[in-house]
């Protein structure tokens, strides 16, 4: 479908007579001539599948080099695609290639990848480029053998085949299941034979451009240099949206409800137990009645920083004492532990967190809750029966929305996790996470671990979520801030 809208000027092998090659020039002049167009484009060609191959996991060499070598690729194959059709589709694989692939850049500015958004889009594109990658090597493959033709040029044509199959045989390897020694030597392998098929095509055309012959200039509109700027125009301009756009959850936010009037006695009940009011007025209505016939309420509450504070010098004699002071503290976290009586002992638990002052919401929230050991009667999380919901004040108004994502990771047994976002808008910022604990007789201590991982910037590349970052097992960064609380009292104290 590709080859028929393509110009019928181009023409493969087929067996038409080669085209003269033109008289070389003489010895003492060859040093003194300029790169012919072949040379050049052949050049970024080869440089740019190099480039494409080569992975590097440090200081984003893992998207510049393939970045660099695409646009590379994109230029060496526009100046070649009016020599034969071959290469007119090594061209369109190259510009379809770098469009996906500078999109894909784009989008490591969002969350759409951390958080799996689009899991299955993301996967069927990268099958697309295996695809793409294979046709443009097999379409170099006749490109060659085309011009080698009409050059009148005696070269073989292994090094652009052994290219297809090189490419045939990283795709079969890197789903064997090789680890250790075996993967390390047969990557090491593949590699040394990647450069000796480059360095054989570098020879190939070599030979091609001493025969003289010369290629037809394909006319372009827009320079390398101007084409090269709008690609990079594009490319900020997509990851300036999906900063701006697509670096939160989408939460279902709606208006809250009233406080049910049935709940009053519940309410006045938990009051006169000395249950926190800043946390009863936010519980849903199924949280109130989980505490129905509460007879005994502990809690705790702390406010927490989120910024760097400022720093106090204190000279004592010879010694400097470095105080770091914190004249405002905007998040308050609150825990609460309402014991219930019936056939068995019954606890429900709840912490609490809300924004005393807005700090700016910049993408994802996250929680993480630890119940306890799984020890002395306390559930796994998966039985805990986790619940709770997210709030913000705005223009007198109430607005709630579940948690985007709640529920366990099998590589964090024992943990709850929470995921979610809040409005840059509107005020008093805050939600709760409840759950509760049965067979309490004969436990003695009762703990629960709650950590709170609040965004404060947008400046990260690729866009991870605070999720990814409490389960990375790391404390605050320029990105990320972390508070964490412990909730445990003495039954009976």
């Amino acid at each position: 479908m590709i080859l028929h809208y393509l110009s019928p000027r181009h023409n493969f092998c087929d067996g038409s007579a080669p085209k003269a090659p033109l008289p070389g020039p003489p010895a003492e002049e060859a040093e003194r001539q300029p790169v012919t167009l072949w040379r050049k484009s052949i050049g970024q060609i080869l440089i740019g599948m190099v480039l494409c191959s080569v992975t590097l996991n440090f200081w984003y060499l893992s998207e510049l080099l393939p970045a660099i070598g695409l646009i590379l690729l994109l230029l060496g194959f526009r100046a070649l695609r009016r020599e034969n059709r071959w290469f007119s589709v090594c061209w369109i694989i190259a510009a379809v290639r770098t469009a996906l692939f500078f999109s894909l850049l784009a989008l490591g500015g969002s969350i759409i990848q951390a958080a799996g958004l689009a899991e299955h889009l993301l996967s069927h594109l990268a099958l697309l480029n295996l695809i793409l990658l294979l046709l443009q090597y097999g379409c170099f493959v006749g490109g060659m053998k085309a011009l080698q033709f009409k050059a009148g040029a005696a070269v073989p044509n292994g090094g652009a085949a052994g290219l297809f199959i090189w490419a045939l045989a990283m795709v079969f390897f890197s789903i064997l299941p090789l680890e250790g020694t075996p993967r390390i030597l047969l990557t090491l392998s593949m590699a040394v034979i990647f450069l000796l098929i480059i360095r054989t095509l570098f020879q190939a055309s070599k030979k091609i451009d001493e025969t003289g012959y010369e290629v037809d200039p394909a006319p372009v509109k827009l320079q390398n240099r101007a084409l090269c700027a709008l690609i990079l125009a594009a490319f900020t301009a997509a990851l300036a949206c999906c900063y701006l756009f697509l670096s939160r959850y989408p939460m279902r936010w709606v208006v809250a409800e009233p406080t049910e009037p049935a709940t009053a006695p519940i309410r006045e009940n938990l009051l006169a137990l000395g249950f926190p009011e800043i946390v009863l007025r936010d519980l849903s209505a199924e949280d109130l009645q989980a505490c129905n016939g509460a007879v005994e309420v502990f809690y705790t509450m702390e406010d927490f920083p989120v910024n760097n504070g400022r720093t106090i010098r204190e000279e004592n004699g010879n010694q400097t004492v470095i105080t770091r002071v914190f004249d405002e503290k905007e998040l308050r976290l609150t825990s609460v532990a309402v014991r219930l009586l019936g056939e068995q002992e019954y606890w429900k638990i709840f912490h609490h967190f809300l924004w005393i002052k807005n700090p700016g919401f910049y993408g994802t929230e996250a929680i993480m809750l630890q119940p306890a050991d799984l020890c002395e009667g306390w559930p796994s999380p998966a039985d805990a029966a986790a619940g709770g919901r997210v709030l913000y004040n705005e223009g007198g108004t109430v607005y709630t929305a579940p948690y985007f994502e709640l529920g366990t990771d099998a590589q964090f047994p024992g943990s709850l996790f929470a995921a979610f976002s809040m409005p840059e808008k509107g005020t008093r910022h805050r939600g709760y996470l409840s759950y509760h604990v049965r067979d309490m007789e004969s436990a003695v201590y009762l703990y629960s671990g709650f950590r709170y991982t609040h965004q404060k910037s947008r400046l990260q590349y690729p866009a991870i979520t605070a999720m990814d970052h409490q389960k990375s097992d790391t404390w605050s960064n320029h990105v990320f801030h972390t508070a964490d609380e412990e909730f445990t009292f003495r039954r009976g104290i």
